[in-house]
């Protein structure tokens, strides 16, 4: 992989996705634009993140992975208005508001659980654009 696919990848995310973590190494998260900018850098950092982009890994361990998901589910929920939004199928079905959402991810409760394996399906999809 080159900066040009790296740089190509970066152009192909939505905007709302370039400043969300979307890799995890040594427990910090890196955006997009980071990781471009490490790449750019010719850094080791940056390639290690390049070589995990072009994997298509979210992280190095599986705990990682689940800390990437509620980072970036934090830092989505926690811009939403604290209005109940969030219909969950269920019986009976309930709504939730950001925070609480955000506390049954925290708990990795059954819902909360739903929601994080949901992120990081996103997050790989957003990954395999470098692929294409």
């Amino acid at each position: 992989m080159t900066l040009a696919v790296i740089r190509r990848w970066f152009n192909r995310l939505p905007d709302i996705e370039k400043d969300l973590p979307i890799v995890i190494v040594d427990g910090i998260a890196y955006t997009p634009r980071m990781i471009l900018h490490e790449v750019m850098r010719g850094s080791p950092l940056g390639q290690r993140l390049q070589m995990m982009v072009e994997a298509g890994r979210l992280g190095t361990t599986i705990q990682q992975e689940l800390q990437l998901a509620k980072i970036r589910l934090r830092e989505w929920l926690t811009k939403m208005p604290e209005e109940p939004l969030f219909a969950v199928l269920m019986i009976p079905p309930r709504k939730y508001t950001p925070s609480q959402l955000l506390r049954e991810i925290e708990a990795q409760t059954d819902i909360g659980m739903q929601w994080i394996q949901a992120e990081l399906q996103h997050a790989r999809r957003l990954l395999a654009l470098a692929r294409r």
